[in-house]
């Protein structure tokens, strides 16, 4: 895929919808990228240093151990591990390729370079990253009440 096109898909992936185009070109350009084939294991099975974005292609994402849901499976663009982008050994679910899946590896170092060489981003990622806590945190209060 073209730089162009990579960056409009990140674009749409809220975690990285604040950040700059820059800030979006240096982090394509220095992502890693891969082709996994249709049944193969994208994720799930080891801890993630960094965040999967499956550009292309589905993925089937497998519920929480004890869960009795089934696998749902999820169209581009998706964001894999995004906990992993600033935790260590954080969960990640085991997702599996449906279909050819085109991915885009970004790295724990990657994206904390981009935090450092864009401090204007960085500080936009952590307000919108903390609207999202106090809507969840709202979410869960509410539903304690009822």
């Amino acid at each position: 895929m073209a730089l162009d096109t990579d960056i409009e898909i990140l674009r749409t992936i809220p975690l990285f919808a604040a950040l700059s185009p820059d800030a979006l070109r240096l982090l394509v350009f220095s992502s890693e990228k891969s082709m996994v084939a249709d049944g193969n294991t994208i994720c799930g099975n080891a801890p993630l240093d960094g965040a999967l974005v499956v550009m292309s292609g589905a993925a089937s994402i497998a519920a929480p151990r004890g869960s009795l849901r089934p696998a749902q499976d999820f169209v581009a663009p998706l964001l894999l591990g995004a906990t992993s982008l600033v935790v260590a050994d954080a969960q990640v679910p085991r997702a599996t390729a449906v279909g050819k899946v085109g991915l885009m590896r970004i790295s724990r170092a990657l994206f904390r370079r981009i935090l450092d060489e864009y401090p204007d981003d960085a500080m936009k990622l952590r307000d919108a990253l903390t609207a999202d806590l106090a809507s969840f945190t709202g979410d869960l209060a509410r539903h304690a009440r009822n």
